[in-house]
């Protein structure tokens, strides 16, 4: 791609503008999924043939915000399907010291209905709770 077909584009995925976007966000089957500070897991779709993201706002969104400096979401698939699963990790309030249990959570990638589709989440105590 030369400089002259590139493409800049911006658009808000954090409600928090003091402290910015801190994580990394994932893309996968033309979605992009991120997360800010005390915000929702969001999507917002990339359509190729404008090579831009429209709408520049998400599309669908999980029902639960995330604490701290939000997370990086992660997305598992096979090769050979367009189906797959975003998992983020909650690791609770902003602290050099963990106060709760970190709490793992799977949505389904496959669709972008609103509410994101949760398929699971642990537990935040006792054996199911992904740590502290």
């Amino acid at each position: 791609m030369n400089a002259g077909n590139a493409v800049v584009q911006g658009f808000p995925v954090s409600s928090d503008t003091s402290n910015g976007f801190r994580s990394t966000p994932a893309f996968f089957n033309n979605t992009f999924y991120g997360v800010g500070q005390r915000d929702p897991l969001m999507a917002v779709t990339f359509v190729p043939t404008l090579r831009m993201f429209s709408p520049a706002s998400p599309i669908s969104q999980s029902a639960n915000t995330y604490s701290g400096f939000g997370t990086s979401p992660m997305v598992s698939t096979t090769p050979t399907t367009t189906s797959g699963i975003v998992w983020t990790i909650d690791v609770g309030p902003e602290t050099h010291t963990p106060v709760q249990a970190a709490i793992l959570r799977a949505y389904d990638a496959s669709t972008t209905q609103n509410p994101l589709n949760l398929l699971f989440t642990s537990s935040s105590s006792g054996a199911q709770a992904a740590g502290l």
